[in-house]
């Protein structure tokens, strides 16, 4: 992955004519925001390098992405927008998920138009989504994204020059506004942040006790899943596939990603979101009409889509009694230096870095 840097993702996206911005975050680092799909990508370091996973398949060379442009495909790494529930949208037959899942081109790759004015990136996008299970008429949404760089969580800590010192930091908040057309009736629906790492690292779901979560796709073993005392713990590999959902009113609106590197170096992905357990959060497992109220999704591909892992957050649903038009407010943080100021870093946010028996 780390052959994939900003040089070759900007000179694709200049090359085939892709609306893109740049933003500058701390510690050097920068964004780029696609207006193809909404996607956002990096943060990259100074030296050009990606924290979040980039797919080189899409990257490799300008014209990987030309053809990844030409036959709509999505999949280009770093964090994404689509929404939920997505059994409705792209499902048509919940006995038969991946022989009758569909994509909608307005979900992803999707497209929007970009401006950047200063600190800020805003995308302004429309979608029609198809509902089925049971088949309904479309959804028609309108939706505002805006991304702008977000100050160190650390900062008024009086530990913050210990805990700040030798430890880059960059960050930033994507902010998501959708209002949905009349016409939608009953329908219901949320956005839904999805940021893909790069393996091997554990994802940490701080949780109170009796945290619940359901399968999605092939059950999840220990090797994958532990729970302990304040915290689910999930190693994610990019080698076995595995999809779970845990349950809102056991979160606590942050979840993190702890990876260890070469040198005695770590990484760590914090997202913070307002975790709402009087939300519907309407996204289901396909086996289990009704299961809601899941406010987080990992997911660990098993390498048929590159390998890699994702840290999903969902935002409030709207629709019905929730009103037809919502917003929510998703921060990234990402901190790197010696994994054991690292290691504090995460004690302070998530109230726990990981355990040894997850850590690769």
């Amino acid at each position: 992955m780390d052959c994939i840097n900003i040089d070759q993702v900007l000179h694709a996206l200049k090359s085939g004519g892709v609306a893109h911005g740049l933003l500058d975050l701390s510690d050097g680092y920068r964004l780029v925001i696609v207006g193809r799909g909404g996607h956002a990508l990096g943060p990259f370091d100074a030296k050009g390098q990606s924290v979040l996973w980039l797919n080189p398949a899409a990257w490799e060379s300008e014209q990987a992405y030309s053809r990844f442009v030409a036959e709509g495909q999505w999949n280009v790494g770093g964090e994404r927008l689509w929404l939920a529930p997505e059994i409705r949208f792209t499902v048509r037959d919940r006995s038969d998920f991946w022989g009758t899942y569909v994509l909608p081109s307005d979900m992803d790759p999707g497209n929007y138009r970009l401006e950047v004015a200063g600190h800020t990136a805003s995308l302004f996008g429309e979608a029609a989504l198809p509902r089925f299970n049971p088949v309904e008429g479309e959804v028609r949404l309108n939706i505002k994204r805006t991304y702008r760089p977000a100050a160190n969580p650390l900062r008024h800590l009086k530990a913050f020059a210990e805990l700040g010192d030798g430890v880059a930091y960059a960050g930033y908040s994507h902010d998501v506004a959708i209002d949905m057309h009349a016409t939608a009736g009953q329908a219901v629906v949320e956005a839904w942040t999805l940021a893909q790492v790069i393996p091997d690292g554990t994802l940490i779901v701080p949780a109170t006790p009796g945290v619940e979560f359901e399968d999605y796709y092939e059950p999840i073993d220990d090797q994958h899943l532990q729970i302990t005392s304040g915290a689910a713990l999930l190693a994610v590999t990019g080698r076995r596939r595995y999809k779970i959902g845990f349950r809102s009113p056991h979160l606590t609106g942050r979840v993190g990603f702890f990876k260890r590197c070469p040198g005695g170096q770590a990484e760590l992905i914090v997202r913070n979101f307002f975790n709402d357990p009087s939300s519907e959060y309407v996204e289901e497992p396909a086996d289990h009409v009704g299961c809601r109220g899941l406010s987080v999704h990992i997911y660990n591909d098993g390498g048929v889509f590159g390998g890699f892992g994702e840290l999903e957050c969902n935002g409030r649903t709207i629709g019905g009694k929730a009103g037809a038009s919502g917003s929510d407010e998703f921060a990234f943080w990402f901190f790197s230096g010696a994994e054991a100021k690292v290691r504090r870093v995460s004690e302070a946010l998530l109230g726990i870095w990981g355990q040894d028996s997850l850590l690769p």
